[in-house]
Order: structure tokens, then sequence, then C-alpha cells
């Protein structure tokens, strides 16, 4: 069994952050566990704690835990939009999380005499017999193997993901819960964490997925918070996101730097941690926010914007034909927006 099959990221996670002591910590979505390396930072000290179709309330309570239970001096938080407009405040894996003093000792009955924990048996004497590689790094990365088998064509990876993103955007719900959580979490941060927080990359293709639901005003409204916040409690805050050199190129070649159009590959990681961590400048790739140069910033993305779609017309027009056929499927279900 040399391929252990971990199970739930919300039941694995929180007990390895407890046995490796780790001192910096990543937090957020499966952007963060796809994306971002541990072994990318020096001295061997950090573990991802990214999740994989997390919510804001989830990041918040497995950083806390972190916090709580291990000697982090570094918060290093992903945000995906996303994440503030899921209508599920946890996700139903969030059930299996152990999160409290005594973690290891609350999660042996789950561990040694439970159903889920059977099938995870079965999992890995299947994995191992096909020799399959292991899923998650002892860090807590996400190597995304055993997943079922993709499209090769970048192009249809990144489109599957409009797709995706734009049912989800139809359900949206307002994101001003999730936004008091973030604030009253950094406020309550103790002196000992230094905390970074970073807008996490997509391809441009994505950002066509706001348009059917009409949440391009609400994503700006959003950044606008987020700055405000992070300023308020001097955070420095980064977006990684937008229209640059790496999220606007063609989707044909996309493959180079994204593993589908919403999760970049670990080569982008480090180049934000670079950028954010080590002071590294990169050209046209990161842009540090605060609320003073926020309505400028806005205003040069919507020209980005403009000149994308009259760079790329046929990955705009495929971008948002998709994104638009998915809010109809969804749309014809009847419920409200």
């Amino acid at each position: 069994n040399q391929v252990k099959s971990p199970g739930s990221d919300r039941f694995f996670k929180p007990l390895a952050v407890e046995r490796r002591q780790p001192r910096t910590v990543f937090v957020g979505t499966s952007r963060v566990a796809v994306g971002l390396d541990p072994h990318d930072l020096p001295g061997g000290d950090a573990y991802n704690l990214g999740l994989l179709g997390s919510t804001v309330p989830e990041h918040i309570a497995f950083a806390r835990y972190a916090i709580a239970n291990a000697p982090v001096a570094r918060l290093v938080f992903g945000l995906d939009f996303a994440s503030f407009v899921d209508s599920a405040r946890y996700s139903s894996a969030f059930r299996l999380a152990i999160l409290d003093r005594y973690a290891f000792w609350r999660a042996l009955p789950d561990l040694l005499l439970s159903q889920s924990e059977l099938l995870q048996s079965r999992n890995t004497l299947t994995h191992s017999r096909r020799h399959d590689l292991p899923r998650y790094a002892a860090d807590g990365m996400l190597i995304a193997a055993n997943e079922p088998r993709d499209s090769p064509d970048p192009v249809v990876r990144a489109l599957r993901k409009v797709e995706q993103y734009a049912r989800f955007y139809h359900w949206a719900a307002p994101a001003d819960g999730p936004l008091g959580d973030f604030d009253a979490f950094l406020a309550g941060l103790p002196p000992r964490v230094a905390a970074y927080v970073y807008v996490t990359p997509a391809h441009a293709a994505l950002a066509e997925a706001l348009t059917p639901a009409g949440l391009g005003p609400a994503y700006e409204d959003w950044l606008r918070r987020v700055a405000e916040i992070c300023a308020a409690h001097r955070v420095p805050l980064w977006d990684f996101n937008g229209y640059n050199r790496i999220t606007t190129e063609p989707l044909a070649t996309s493959g180079r730097d994204f593993v589908d159009g919403a999760h970049t590959t670990p080569e982008v990681g480090k180049l934000i941690l670079a950028t954010m961590l080590q002071g590294a400048a990169i050209a046209d790739f990161g842009v540090r926010l605060t609320p003073d140069m926020l309505p400028d910033y806005l205003a040069m993305q919507r020209r980005a914007a403009a000149s994308w779609r009259r760079d790329h017309p046929d990955d705009a027009r495929r971008a948002a034909e998709a994104a638009a056929q998915a809010d109809a499927i969804e749309a014809a279900k009847g419920a409200p927006r």
C-alpha cells in the first residue's frame, strides 16, 4: 500500500498541520492547493492548507486552527472571488474537519472505525496496484495526479472552466457576509503572524463568466472592499488576476502556465511567492493594491479587457459564448437569480 489515499482534505490537513508544525501556511481554494509549492520557500517549514471547492469561512476556520496549533509566523492567503459569493458557507465535506483541541485523538474514531476510512483503504489498494502517483505531497500540495483524464487541448480545458464558473455565478450570493468574516479575521490575527494576501490568477477568458450574471460591477466592488480591509489592518494585498502577460496568453498556448483556465502551474506560483515574499520585480505580473490607487487601476483593467477582446477575438468570442450557454442552462431551471 505504497500509495495512500488520504481522503477528504478537510480531515487530514489539520492533522498534518498539528504534526508538522509549520511556520508558513498557505490558505485558499484549489487554486492555492495546486499553484503554490511549499518547496519554493527556503527552510522546509511551509504547509499548503489550500482546500478543494472551499469557501472563505472554511479558509478562516483552518487558518485559525493552524495559528492556534502550530508556530505559524507567516500566513499567505489566496483570495478567489467565487469563494466569497458561494451561497454555502461550508461545503458538505466540512463536517469531516477536526478543528479543536486534541484533534488527533478526536479523529481516532473516524480513522479506525468508520465506513469512509474503509473505503479509503480500498482506494489505497486500487491505486497501489495501478502504481499511481500520490495525489498530495507530504507538505499538502495537490499534485493533481490520479484525476479523470481531461482533454489534452488547453482550449477545451479552459472553456470548460468558463462554463463551470458561469453556472456557479448564476446563483452567486452577496459577498457582504464573507467580507465581514475576512475583516474580523485579519483584525484578530496575533502580532506574531505576518499576513500576505493576494488575488489568485485565472485566465482572462474566465472573466467572461461574470458577464451573463451581471457580476462585473460586483467584482470591482469586492476588490475595493478587500483593498480597504487589507489597508485598515496594514496587510499587503497583491493582484495577480486581471489582464497581464500570463493571464492574457492565447488559449491555444495557455497550457504552459495553466493546468486549466482556473488553476495555474507551480511555476506561476513560484513567481507569486517571489513577488510577495522576496521582493522580486516581475514585469507585468502582480500589482500591489491600495485604496488610493484602485480607481485608476480598475479603469486601466477595463481598458485592458477591451484590448484583450480586440487582440484575441476568437478566444473572447468562444469564452463569451460558452458563458452565455452555461448561464442559459441554469436560467432554464427556473429559480430566481
